[in-house]
């Protein structure tokens, strides 16, 4: 093969990346779209009901002396309209094990320390929060929850559990005023055992370092934000309709924050999967298997996101774990007896197109970006070359198109430009940490030395 010949392939190929990009940027945005309406579209009140509703929220914390105090305020004061609920902070001896260590810089007071004294002033103001130490120097955030959750049901009467629902939150979650409602009206609904609250990811967009990979980070703070509102929205909402209807259930996943349990189920399932690496999409799994609807809320929590491109690597590599573990999910499926093995096998083949999909992500946006340059040294004529450098823009154009609407949105005009200058950078790094986790994957199959649970905030 020449040169030339090798150049016109891999044009060809290039174009095949605008066309991939370009359908994938036109169906993400009409979703996109679809999702803002269904989220200003007004809701009814509090039914007597949903009154009724008790919380116990659940906040696993690691290393969060710097963000626990800000958010145990934030968190009583939207469930001061629901007497009798509890917040648990959660805090776990793995982070006295690993700073004793020298794995991490010691600080001058621990989580568990803060956390105790937080709970203790909020006893004295009659506020019901708690500490509550994990004891076991291994596990992930997983195990936290699932302590936590154990003890405190030792204290409800098995047939009030159903009054109870347990919610997750991560350290970084400011979920809106309101959330704690529209969760309690879906949690009234006949038949509702799971509540998932999606989020954008632009709380301290404001406050990004200063730097090239700040810029970056701010650019995949909306990118991320973008997936929310054009995948992980109408994925949620299809799949509850799918169960209202009695139609076959398509894949959801639920997230770890923002994720409502009514208390019997979330013991009667055994809680959160333990035997994964990530446990939230495990969960979803598991529900959609068996059936069980997934009921979105039609309100967003704004958390934080990583504040540079290491930690946004380091964060999308653990996230990925998921979605190698789509084959180990079918099977602890089929060891629980959820589902049937078509439909373990359909939410199988779904759940590794989408991680296809990541994976891909960042080499079409890298063909889409060179189609011009591959173009015009393959032989193209001007008109041709000029054809693709608009196909490119489009492609990439249309495909960013929702993330620059959420960027336009934020308070800063700084912030602004540098969201959107991020963006493209952001999306040809996007498909990095897969990448790396699969590497992880591999490397573990054949060694069978599982990585360690990484924490995937800053």
């Amino acid at each position: 093969m020449t040169a030339r010949s090798a150049l016109r392939c891999a044009s060809n190929v290039a174009w095949g990346c605008v066309a991939t990009l370009a359908w994938r940027g036109v169906s993400g945005s009409l979703a996109s779209e679809r999702s803002r309406h269904w989220l200003s579209t007004p809701t009814i009140g509090c039914s007597n009901d949903s009154l009724t509703v008790r919380f116990v929220i659940i906040m696993p914390l690691l290393r969060e002396q710097n963000r626990v105090g800000a958010m145990c305020d934030h968190f009583t004061q939207i469930m001061a309209g629901y007497p009798g609920s509890v917040l648990l902070l959660v805090t776990t001896a793995r982070e006295e094990a690993e700073d004793g260590g020298g794995n991490h810089k010691i600080v001058p007071e621990s989580t568990a320390a803060i956390a105790e004294r937080l709970a203790e002033h909020c006893q004295q103001q009659r506020i019901d929060v708690r500490h509550v130490h994990f004891p076991q120097s291994e596990g992930a955030m997983a195990h936290q929850v699932n302590y936590a959750v154990d003890q405190f049901l030792k204290e409800i009467p098995a047939d009030q559990r159903q009054k109870w629902w347990v919610g997750l939150y991560n350290a970084d979650s400011r979920p809106d005023p309101d959330a704690l409602n529209k969760v309690s009206q879906a949690a009234a609904e006949d038949g509702c055992v799971i509540v998932q609250q999606s989020a954008l990811f632009t709380a301290n967009i404001t406050s990004m370092p200063r730097s090239f990979s700040g810029l970056i980070a701010s650019g995949a703070a909306v990118l991320q934000s973008r997936w929310t509102l054009a995948r992980e929205i109408p994925r949620l909402r299809a799949q509850w309709q799918a169960t209202q209807r009695g139609e076959r259930v398509p894949l959801a996943h639920c997230v770890g924050h923002g994720l409502f349990a009514r208390a019997d189920y979330f013991a009667r399932s055994g809680g959160l999967p333990l035997e994964t690496m990530n446990e939230d999409l495990a969960f979803g799994y598991f529900a959609c298997a068996e059936g069980t609807p997934i009921r979105p809320v039609a309100v967003l929590e704004c958390g934080d996101a990583p504040r540079s491109v290491s930690a946004f690597v380091g964060q999308t590599r653990q996230w990925f774990w998921s979605y190698a573990q789509y084959p180990a999910m079918a099977a602890l499926a089929a060891q629980r007896g959820l589902g049937t093995p078509a439909d373990r096998a359909r939410l199988t083949t779904a759940g590794l197109i989408r991680g296809a999909l990541w994976l891909g992500q960042s080499p079409v946006a890298f063909g889409a970006l060179a189609l011009p340059v591959l173009h015009a040294a393959a032989g193209g004529s001007r008109r041709g070359t000029a054809a693709a450098v608009g196909a490119s823009a489009l492609a990439l154009g249309t495909y960013c198109s929702p993330a620059v609407g959420l960027a336009r949105h934020l308070p800063d005009r700084s912030a602004q430009q540098r969201a959107l200058i991020g963006l493209l950078p952001a999306l040809l790094v996007s498909s990095v940490g897969p990448w790396l986790c699969v590497a992880d994957a591999v490397r573990a199959g054949l060694t069978g030395l599982i990585p360690a649970h990484a924490k995937t905030e800053d």
